[in-house]
């Protein structure tokens, strides 16, 4: 749909692993902050910004997406709904399931830690966010991820959030592991009894459905 597309990031690490996995030549990766992108004036088309907004200083974003936006170019603002969990075995227990994995992300020890951007925009689903360009649009009804993952799978998601990695640098790595069993164990103690044996000897093995409504906010420039 491009002739060429950038990505930006402002951790090498990112980019070094986005550069290892990309496969299209039209697509290159740099190390470069959201708020000043090494491109030249008027000359992108779309400006897409996935589940990183809230990290963002947003004016000077906005203030950059101006500068760099052709006539008619388009900014996208998008996010996801944090994971709704179905036990397909035993639908009744979703709602168990779904509070211990909530007060796991967004209360106790980790809800401690949330910094004040994810508390005003990821915990509001970015309600807080709107592009002061033309034609804003938001959409929460587009596009719906739903997935098979195992428990192993849940748990990795959660170890890759920004709050559990601050977690971990706060109170150690015995702590972090302790956090994530602790976790496993209170969700297989609410399947317990829908699990075969092999799974209850290994529980990182069970499949459950995950449901992420996706956020779309995008306006455009005048053209």
């Amino acid at each position: 749909y491009f002739k060429r597309v950038i990505g930006a990031d402002v951790s090498p690490n990112q980019i070094a692993n986005a550069e290892k996995v990309n496969e299209c030549s039209n697509v290159t990766f740099e190390v470069s902050p959201a708020e000043k992108l090494n491109v030249p004036d008027g000359s992108v088309q779309l400006i897409t910004a996935m589940a990183a907004a809230h990290w963002f200083d947003l004016p000077k974003f906005y203030e950059e997406g101006r500068r760099i936006l052709c006539p008619g170019g388009v900014m996208a603002i998008y996010c996801y709904h944090f994971g709704k969990l179905n036990w397909p075995r035993n639908p009744s227990k979703n709602e168990a399931l779904q509070k211990v994995y909530d007060e796991c992300i967004f209360q106790g020890e980790l809800g401690e830690l949330l910094v004040p951007c994810v508390k005003l925009h990821v915990l509001s689903y970015f309600r807080t966010i709107t592009i002061p360009y033309d034609d804003l649009v938001r959409d929460e009804s587009a596009y719906t991820i739903e997935r098979q993952i195992t428990l192993d799978d849940l748990l990795g998601f959660v170890q890759t959030s920004s709050v559990f990695q601050t977690y971990k640098e706060t109170k150690g790595e015995d702590a972090a592991v302790a956090f994530i069993s602790g976790l496993q164990k209170k969700l297989v103690e609410i399947m317990k009894d829908d699990l075969t044996a092999e799974e209850e000897s290994n529980p990182d093995q069970i499949t459950m459905i995950e449901t992420s409504p996706m956020i779309l906010i995008m306006a455009r420039i005048p053209a």
